[in-house]
Order: C-alpha cells, then sequence, then structure tokens
C-alpha cells in the first residue's frame, strides 16, 4: 500500500469515531476509570503501533455507541484493541457487537 492508500484507509475508518475524538489520533489517552496495569498495556500495545508506522486513537469512541480501548487506523479494515482481566465472554460480545471493526481481545 502507498502512502495516498493508507492515508485514505486511515480517514474512511477515522469517519466512524465521533468528531470530538479523532483529534486525539497518535495520542495515548488515559481514564481513570481503569486499573493502572490496564493503562500500562494500552501504552504498551500503542508503543509498538507507533513504531510499526500506524495511526491509532485510544479510548475510541463510535458514532454508532461503544466504546473501544485502541482503534488501529492502519491495519486493513480497521481493528479494535480491548485489554481484559476480569471481563466475562459475555461482556466482550456484546462490546464486540457495537464495534464497527474487527476485536483483538489483550488479556492484562
Amino acid at each position: 500500500m502507498n502512502e495516498a492508500d493508507k492515508i485514505r484507509q486511515v480517514m474512511r475508518i477515522r469517519e466512524q469515531v465521533v468528531p470530538a475524538d479523532r483529534r486525539w489520533m497518535n495520542c495515548v489517552r488515559f481514564s481513570a476509570a481503569n486499573s493502572k496495569e490496564h493503562e500500562i498495556k494500552k501504552a504498551e500495545i500503542c508503543f509498538e503501533l507507533t513504531k510499526n508506522n500506524n495511526y491509532f486513537i485510544t479510548e475510541a469512541r463510535f458514532i454508532n455507541g461503544g466504546r473501544c480501548d485502541i482503534l488501529s487506523l492502519t491495519e486493513e479494515n480497521g481493528i479494535c484493541y480491548e485489554i481484559v482481566h476480569s471481563e466475562s465472554e459475555k461482556s466482550i460480545l456484546k462490546k464486540q457487537s457495537r464495534y464497527p471493526f474487527p476485536l483483538v481481545i489483550i488479556k492484562a
């Protein structure tokens, strides 16, 4: 994929995020509602995405509802990363149904 195609893909995926969150591309945003371990894992994933020249949005809220920990804008068709520790399978499936992109579960 050339750079122009990459930017078009990023913009297309970004359109699924509420406008207020779009400006936070490649910024690691923390949530006080999560544990320190959760937030450290989020920062580690974002660091790896950055090393691989990927664009991302943390705490991305979608226009159709739902919020994921990290939305990768560069991976083909977008990928939601959700960091879980003690969530039930039912809770994870519910989240997945609200996300417009495939979900990757990261155990922390």
